[in-house]
């Protein structure tokens, strides 16, 4: 996902981008001894963190790196130089879309029956293929193998499973939204918000509901869907670079021109 833009901003900025645990190329520990939910993630990446020593960071998050992401800052408001959203959950009531009419009988009872029924509607190729074209202006230029790969690897033994029972642990994101908001109002990060506007996932009116926490943030509704950076990864990191320049940079100059400490990462 991030094989254009990492390389685009490298040369400027330290960049740090983990897969977390039965994703990409990490590790997929037993469902049955490894708690798959956002708030494990959310400890594990605490300590990857510690790690690899990041006292700074402006955090980039895009769907489930919203609900982990988050939850670190809360963690660690202090740390957070700053937010670029992408495509992530919000904390408003209006920000989900026909993407989760599946989802929601699961999310009330979690039973077997509606597991599967979320298992047949979502974790298909053919599922996968349209979270990638849905909404594209022009899906000719989506790379086939995004949604090949993707599938491969949820192909993997135990993955498919994984995947549900995080689809399920979706239901109780809600309990963060208020602790979340009060982080916004109070701490006013420095946020750019770059938001595919025919994503099926996670609606305009969520992405726009974050100025009423937000009032300075910066949104920018581009014309794709949930994979944004497939179609507009080059204006995307032109936006990213230019936010993290004037907001990030600014404040490092003025942090050591008064003999503070200022890293960023």
């Amino acid at each position: 996902m991030f094989e254009k833009l990492i390389p685009t901003l490298s040369d400027r900025y330290h960049l740090v981008a983990p897969d977390y645990p039965a994703f990409g190329h990490s590790a997929t520990p037993d469902r049955k001894t490894f708690a798959y939910t956002f708030d494990n993630f959310a400890d594990i990446f605490e300590h990857f963190i510690e790690r690899v020593s990041l006292s700074k960071y402006a955090m980039y998050v895009h769907d489930f790196g919203g609900p982990v992401g988050y939850r670190i800052a809360l963690k660690h408001p202090d740390r957070v130089t700053g937010l670029i959203v992408q495509n992530a959950p919000a904390p408003y009531a209006n920000e989900a879309g026909p993407f989760w009419n599946p989802v929601i009988p699961y999310w009330k009872d979690g039973s077997a029956e509606h597991r599967e029924q979320v298992r047949a509607a979502l974790f298909t190729l053919e599922a996968v293929k349209q979270t990638y074209l849905a909404g594209a202006h022009d899906p000719t230029v989506i790379d086939p193998d995004n949604w090949v790969i993707d599938y491969a690897l949820m192909e993997c033994p135990g993955v498919k499973d994984i995947m549900l029972d995080m689809f399920y642990g979706i239901r109780k994101d809600h309990e963060i939204f208020p602790e979340l908001r009060r982080f916004f109002k109070d701490r006013q990060p420095p946020t750019l918000i770059t938001h595919g506007k025919n994503d099926p996932i996670f609606t305009t009116d969520g992405a726009k509901e974050h100025l009423t926490d937000l009032p300075n943030a910066e949104l920018h509704l581009l014309d794709t869907g949930h994979f944004a950076l497939e179609e507009c990864g080059d204006d995307i990191a032109e936006l990213i670079g230019d936010f993290l320049d004037r907001n990030l940079f600014s404040n490092r100059s003025r942090a050591e021109a008064s003999g503070r400490d200022s890293s960023l990462s």
